[in-house]
């Protein structure tokens, strides 16, 4: 990886959103998200579309800044842009356990929601450091 290519970036985001999707879906971890949340599904429909819209960017955001360590992390003897990804996805896990430690969310809210993010960390660093173009 010798650059940054904002179409990689682009097509982790979209690829984020519909594992989103399909992660939090009724059918995988959706309902279990949503008790551990204490969110009604009535509250998910009304604000679907904005709540999509939000995540994207976010996704968007930080996979752009992902790809910004990855390319920093290959600055380093030793070490490949998959293992900084990796230690990224660390990191977020150990800060996704705040809401479990102060919030006295469950330990199933924590694999669910952090489970998502670092699979998404992985993801977008497969996809990043494989591009041919990047």
């Amino acid at each position: 990886m010798y650059g940054i290519s904002l179409l990689p970036i682009v097509i982790a985001t979209v690829l984020s959103v519909l594992l989103g999707t399909v992660w939090y879906s009724k059918q995988l971890f959706g309902a279990v998200w949503a008790r551990e949340a204490g969110i009604d599904s009535a509250t998910l429909s009304e604000q679907k579309l904005r709540t999509l819209a939000a995540n994207a960017l976010q996704h968007f955001v930080s996979i752009y800044i992902l790809a910004h360590i990855l390319l920093l992390a290959e600055a380093f003897p030793g070490v490949t842009a998959f293992t900084g990804g990796v230690w990224v996805a660390i990191l977020v896990a150990a800060a996704g356990m705040s809401p479990v430690i102060f919030e006295k969310k469950s330990v199933t809210y924590f694999f669910v929601t952090t489970g998502y993010t670092v699979v998404i960390i992985l993801l977008a660093t497969m996809i990043i450091i494989r591009w041919p173009w990047a």
